[in-house]
């Protein structure tokens, strides 16, 4: 149940979903994530920063379902980039001090 990546960065493998790196017209510098099933490639909803508890979050499509595997893709995946994006952050803390 390890998530691998892509063949380029922006792409990161579960075992029945996906995610995928978005543009974002986002100043921040804060990515976005659509999530896919691997079978069709449908739309399953995307994950973003939510400012409020200070880590990514997903927002699923409406009238989508999820077992127990994805639950837990989706959930490691969000830890995963929450991360990252907090990493960068105290990067750029430093250098501007």
């Amino acid at each position: 149940m390890a998530l691998r990546a892509g063949s380029d960065d922006r792409e990161t493998f579960g075992t029945y979903i996906y995610f995928q790196e978005i543009e974002s017209n986002d100043t921040r510098d804060i990515s976005h994530y659509e999530v896919r099933n691997t079978k069709e490639r449908a739309f399953l909803g995307y994950i973003s920063w939510f400012p409020r508890w200070n880590t990514y979050v997903f927002h699923p499509r409406e009238q989508t379902i999820y077992e127990e595997t994805c639950l837990r893709e989706i959930a490691q995946f969000c830890v995963l980039v929450t991360k990252k994006h907090k990493k960068s952050l105290r990067e750029q803390k430093r250098k501007s001090t």
